[in-house]
């Protein structure tokens, strides 16, 4: 699975898939909610085109800006494999602020 950062607002799941699909068939592809630049995870059904997409879509422009590519790992995604607690004191405290 390569991790795409760097997307300006405009980009959409369209655009990405035919900035992508030149270097393989594509598995599964979704933009990721952030602030600021956007994310997105591309996986290709063969590691192979995903190298291949890596070698020549870093550092590459969409809409006038280089976007970042690259292999990615499940601490670089934001949510992806968090623990269940790792928000519990900010909800802890917004329950505890609405009590009487």
């Amino acid at each position: 699975m390569l991790l795409v950062s760097d997307l300006v607002e405009v980009v959409d799941t369209e655009t990405l898939f035919h900035a992508f699909v030149p270097f393989g068939e594509i598995a599964e592809l979704k933009l990721l909610p952030t602030k600021g630049k956007r994310l997105a995870l591309v996986e290709f059904e063969f590691i192979e085109d995903a190298e291949q997409a890596v070698l020549n879509m870093d550092g590459a422009e969409l809409f006038g800006s280089p976007i970042r590519v690259e292999h990615a790992s499940s601490t670089e995604i934001p949510g992806e494999d968090d623990p269940i607690w790792k928000n519990a004191d900010s909800y802890y405290s917004m329950t505890q602020q609405s009590l009487p």
